[in-house]
């Protein structure tokens, strides 16, 4: 697929028997025995702007692949989490009421599914991306891989190339689970500043929030 923004026009899937397994059977001659892939992180209106992307960008040709080539572990970048740059309300309201997070609950399932071990899900911008603007979403990521992949095979990249240091994601990991209070009830800032409603901000001196400058412009640490 490439960049979503300017994808190629030579799509392609995982188990494309005809493309893909040439190129698997000299990756496995050659010793490499780890593929990486994107997958998800597509824009709403992904299917407008690029038709036929969301086939493409799924998980839905990972299970055959993983099946069909034991010998190669697939790490699947962003667990195939559907939307970016953030979850939208209707991406929400269906967790809530369902459990379902696309496309990482399918991912979830391939090891039961296909019957393989060899399924990894990286949580680099997914987890950046839902830790501090929904942490509910957050944890059901966490405890879905986990669950379905196993905690050995569920990964973290920071992905710092977009972010900056990766400290502020790391801080609000340990936060959130650190504490008493409702998810709802948290509000984080990317460096990783704890407020509760209704209680002052007192943020640390020594804030390190990444060079982008969010911590300045969004609504929860307005004070720094």
């Amino acid at each position: 697929m490439g960049d979503p923004s300017g994808p190629s026009k030579y799509m392609w899937r995982l188990d494309d028997e005809k493309l893909m397994y040439p190129a698997y059977e000299k990756m496995v001659k050659a010793g490499v025995r780890v593929v990486c892939v994107h997958k998800g992180l597509l824009p709403d209106n992904a299917e407008e702007a690029m038709p036929g992307a969301t086939a493409h960008s799924d998980v839905s040709d990972v299970g055959k692949a993983a099946k069909d080539w034991p010998q190669i572990s697939w790490v699947i970048y962003h667990a195939g989490f559907r939307p970016a740059p953030r979850p939208s309300a209707a991406y929400e309201k269906e967790f809530e009421e369902t459990g379902r997070i696309d496309w990482v609950s399918d991912l979830a399932r391939i090891p039961e599914t296909f019957g393989v071990k060899n399924v990894y899900g990286e949580i680099g911008s997914s987890f950046a991306f839902t830790c501090i603007t929904n942490p509910r979403v957050c944890a059901g990521m966490l405890g879905t891989l986990i669950k379905g992949l196993g905690a050995d095979h569920v990964l973290w990249g920071t992905d710092s190339i977009w972010y900056g240091s990766p400290q502020w994601q790391i801080e609000a990991l340990r936060r959130i689970g650190n504490s008493d209070r409702p998810a709802e009830e948290i509000r984080l800032c990317p460096a990783g500043r704890r407020r509760w409603r209704g209680e002052t901000h007192n943020p640390r001196p020594q804030c390190r929030a990444p060079a982008w400058g969010a911590h300045r412009t969004h609504g929860w640490c307005s004070g720094l």
